[in-house]
């Protein structure tokens, strides 16, 4: 497992990595819009940060074709892959909550001073500043969403390559040639002494 990526699949590599990185940076500002306005649970960066470091392996490993750089791709990519479905299944339990928190808000809630107060049975999981914020957490569940579909599908394809270039890489094949002694062919003329015999007087 030694010596250099494969230039063609390394640079498949950083071209998901780069999509996957993407994906990574649009949780990263969905989890820090979602936390500003009250989410303790990190939802967006738990996911997004290790979406970046793929980002950043795939980099190394199409740039400076290093194998081990390689390696780590793709065992996190396996890793992301299983821990980016969950999440996106989260996501979505999470986005039917607060679209039906929405329904409740825009009939039973109204803006008093600097709080959403709601006159429902049903209170609002997290304590917002303006009930418009109810709006802003629904559409991060949304995107998250489904940036996270897309991301589990780059991250399927980041352990295919991943896989292709390091466990199915081409070993390399040392050819040993052999060189045959050289053969010296003589010719000698009838009646005469081989060369190395010096020839008898005629008696």
């Amino acid at each position: 497992m030694t010596g250099e990526a494969e230039p063609g699949k390394a640079k498949a590599a950083g071209i998901v990595g780069i999509l996957i990185g993407a994906v990574g940076l649009c949780n990263l500002v969905c989890g820090f819009i979602y936390a500003a306005l009250g989410g303790k649970d990190g939802s967006g960066l738990w996911v997004g940060f290790p979406h970046i470091i793929i980002f950043i392996l795939g980099l190394v490993t199409w740039f400076k074709l290093s194998k081990g750089a390689f390696i780590g791709y793709l065992v996190l990519s396996i890793l992301m892959q299983i821990v980016t479905i969950v999440f996106v299944i989260i996501c979505l339990i999470a986005w039917l909550i607060w679209h039906i928190i929405r329904k409740v808000v825009e009939s039973e809630c109204a803006q008093q001073g600097d709080q959403c107060v709601c006159h429902a049975e049903k209170k609002v999981p997290i304590p917002v500043d303006k009930c418009s914020h109810i709006n802003t957490i629904e559409s991060c569940f949304a995107c998250m969403t489904f940036v996270n579909i897309i991301g589990a599908i780059l991250l399927l394809a980041a352990s295919i390559i991943g896989c292709m270039g390091t466990c199915c890489a081409k070993s390399e094949t040392n050819v040993v040639v052999v060189q045959q002694p050289a053969v010296v062919m003589t010719t000698q003329q009838q009646g005469q002494a081989p060369p190395e015999y010096p020839e008898k007087p005629g008696y």
